[in-house]
Order: structure tokens, then C-alpha cells, then sequence
């Protein structure tokens, strides 16, 4: 939603929009307080450094001045606890990012130690994975959970916080090159789009493809410490999406999309 407020036609002149996009923006990561949320922010960095120069310069605005906001709040009297109870300022802020290398804080002991934990995870996949010459290529297996972990309750943790450990723990080495193999042909087909496109001069669909590109780099990132692809609610509109993709793709190749002709 931040991204589409910012990228919409010419709305982001609008300050009304701006100020609404820079709201969703510093909600998202001072009230879920989640460390992937600062990855997620550093690799849009990136990947607009890479694809729409103007647009980082309109993200890093946002940013600072989110940080100068966030500054002032303790002056103000204002106190705001996110989801781990934690009071919204810079320095829970500086202290949540160390806690992403597994350095404890007051408050963030929990975080900082579930770091060595899933570390331990990893470890011991690897060594099963690598048990023999059978699971290394063919990986483990599914209907199991892969760690022996349990939350309240008694409920069963099944994958070790890590979509691509699971991958290539249950599929081996075979299914983790296919499943990479067919992520660089889906990019392919989205830089073929964009590009198609660009020479359309269609800007609609340029930003269309480019909020798309978000989501699957947000979900990437979210894979390094979730198990991102493996929870429905992430893996269903990822694959769909992908899904609209590559029917963009088909119908530029058949020469039409939305009455708009393509060169071939």
C-alpha cells in the first residue's frame, strides 16, 4: 500500500498522500516490531537502486523522516508499545537490529536468543541432509516436521524457520536447482514484460509489474527467517501472482494487452 501510494500515477506529489504512505510505513515497522521488516526495507532499497532510481530517493525521505519523528516522540510525552511490548523510540530501535546478529538487550532476550537456536536448527539439517547420497539428492521427505520443536500447547513446530533450508532439506539437491531454475525463468519473463512495456511507453503497467516485483521480494526476504513459502496465506498469492505474470507475458506475445498493441 506505501509503495502503491508513492508510485500511483502522480499522486505521490500529493502531500496528503505522502503522509499517508509514511504512516503505513512507520506502523508497519514500529508496531509489529519485526526484524525481518528492516531486511524487507533494505532490499526494496536495493532492488529500487537497481530498477527505479527516482523511487529511492522518495523512500529515503520517508525514512528520515520517520527516524526525525521518532526522535521527537519521547519529548512529546508520547509513549507507544508495539507488538513485543516494547516502547516505540530509536534506541529500541538500535537495539532490535543488534538483536538481529543474536546480541541481547533489555526486553529483546527472547529475540536475540532464538538466533543460536535456529542456527542449531540449520546445523543438524544439513548433517541429515548430507547423511548419505540418497537425501542429499533427493532430499528428506515431507509429511514431517523437520525440528524437534514445540510451542504452547504442545503445538508442533514443522519447519526450521527457513524456506530455503526446507526446500532443499526436503526436496535435495535435484529439487532445489529445479526450484531455483524455474525462479529464473519466471524473472526473466517479468524483465522481458517490463521491458516490453517500457517500449510501450505504458506506464500503468510499468508501475503494475513493479508493485508485483515488490511482493516476491518481500516474500524472499521474509523466507531467509520464516517459512514463508510453506504458510498458504504467503505461498497462494505468490504463485498466483506469478500466475498473472506470465499471462501478461502470453497475451504480449499474442500481441495484445487491455487494447494495447505490442511490437513483436
Amino acid at each position: 500500500a506505501y509503495l502503491f501510494l508513492m508510485h500511483s500515477k502522480n499522486d505521490y506529489k500529493s502531500m496528503g498522500y505522502l503522509l499517508v504512505a509514511m504512516f503505513i510505513l512507520s506502523y508497519t515497522i514500529f508496531m509489529f516490531q519485526s526484524r525481518i521488516i528492516y531486511l524487507q526495507l533494505i532490499g526494496l532499497l536495493l532492488f529500487f537502486m537497481l530498477c527505479r532510481k527516482t523511487a529511492t530517493k522518495k523512500i529515503l525521505i520517508s525514512i528520515l523522516a520517520i527516524l526525525v519523528t521518532l526522535s521527537i516522540i519521547p519529548y512529546l510525552g508520547i509513549h507507544i508499545k508495539g507488538r513485543l511490548g516494547q516502547i516505540v523510540s530509536t534506541q529500541f530501535l538500535y537495539h532490535h537490529l543488534l538483536s538481529i546478529v543474536g546480541i541481547s538487550s533489555s526486553g529483546l532476550e527472547g529475540a536475540a536468543a532464538g538466533v543460536p537456536q535456529r542456527i542449531g536448527w540449520w546445523l543438524n539439517l544439513y548433517h541429515r541432509w548430507t547423511s548419505d547420497v540418497g537425501t542429499f539428492l533427493f532430499g528428506l521427505g515431507y509429511g514431517f516436521p523437520l525440528i524437534d520443536f514445540s510451542v504452547a500447547q504442545q503445538i508442533v513446530v514443522r519447519e526450521p524457520h527457513n524456506s530455503y533450508i526446507s526446500i532443499v532439506a526436503r526436496t535435495g539437491l535435484f529439487g532445489a536447482i529445479m526450484w531455483l531454475w524455474m525462479h529464473l525463468l519466471l524473472i526473466k519473463v517479468w524483465v522481458v514484460n517490463c521491458r516490453r512495456f517500457k517500449r510501450l511507453n505504458n506506464k500503468v503497467w510499468q508501475n503494475r509489474l513493479l508493485i508485483l516485483m515488490v511482493f516476491f521480494v518481500l516474500i524472499w526476504i521474509n523466507a531467509i527467517g520464516e517459512d514463508a513459502f510453506e504458510k498458504p496465506f504467503f505461498a497462494i498469492p505468490y504463485y498466483f501472482f506469478w500466475g498473472i505474470i506470465l499471462r501478461i507475458y502470453y497475451q504480449l506475445k499474442s500481441g495484445k494487452v487491455n487494447g494495447v498493441h505490442s511490437t513483436r
